[in-house]
């Protein structure tokens, strides 16, 4: 049975909309979330609504952490201003929300395992930041190494990078980034998602197009680093 897989919404109302629609279209039951839910963008009670109103399992992303914990320095000026307008925004249904989400999901029967950085660090490690460089064998070893660390798992799925790729190593494992609904990043701006049966042969990513300005109006209309609002439209 496929399900499908988001990650990084990051408030982008609009983009989940369609993601959504999408995969009911297809007939898809199965939905679940890698995290990231709020930040970047404007409309972070209205994805959490969303969300919750569909019951759709969810993980803790690093931003969603950001909202309750403090927010580090060293960020983006552009994450860094979102964070704190969230802060001031959010709901306490949204704050109750991404506060009680866990950092990982594993399936022990089908020993797969949902998380929104890797097993070396589940919120901030940043797992093959540039899909290419898979194409190389050094980073089987990589994988294997941060597979390693979590030998419950036969499949990895991950988020954070807003970069889709899927790997199988040599050992038959499999290691997979869903993409980014909210703010693509690999040069086409529409939204990703993945579609899997947990087979590398079967875990395939689709693209949504959506209002991508509408959602850029809504981080204009709020004041939000104008370059929020042009990533979007090139996917970066």
């Amino acid at each position: 049975m496929a399900v499908a897989l988001i990650s990084d919404l990051h408030a982008n109302i609009d983009a989940l909309e369609a993601v959504l629609a999408d995969i009911d279209r297809r007939g898809i039951g199965e939905i679940r979330c890698l995290g990231d839910v709020v930040g970047y963008n404007a409309a972070p009670n209205e994805v959490v609504d969303l969300l919750r109103d569909r019951g759709i399992p969810t993980i803790q992303g690093n931003h969603d952490h950001y909202l309750l914990q403090g927010i580090p320095a060293d960020i983006s000026p552009g994450a860094y201003q979102a964070l704190r307008w969230t802060k001031g925004v959010a709901t306490r249904q949204t704050r109750a929300y991404v506060g009680t989400k866990p950092q990982e999901y594993l399936d022990r029967e089908r020993r797969v395992l949902l998380i929104h950085g890797s097993p070396a660090d589940p919120l901030e490690h940043y797992l093959c930041l540039y899909p290419r460089e898979a194409e190389k064998g050094l980073w089987d070893r990589v994988f294997t190494e941060v597979l390693a660390r979590s030998d419950r798992a036969a499949a990895l799925y991950t988020g954070h990078t807003h970069l889709p790729f899927k790997r199988e190593l040599p050992d038959g494992r499999l290691v997979a980034n869903v993409g980014s609904v909210g703010q693509p990043r690999d040069g086409d701006p529409r939204a990703c998602y993945c579609v899997t049966d947990w087979t590398f042969p079967g875990t395939e990513f689709v693209r949504v197009s959506y209002d991508v300005a509408k959602a850029q109006e809504r981080i204009r209309r709020v004041r939000l680093p104008e370059r929020n609002a042009a990533r979007l439209a090139l996917g970066k």
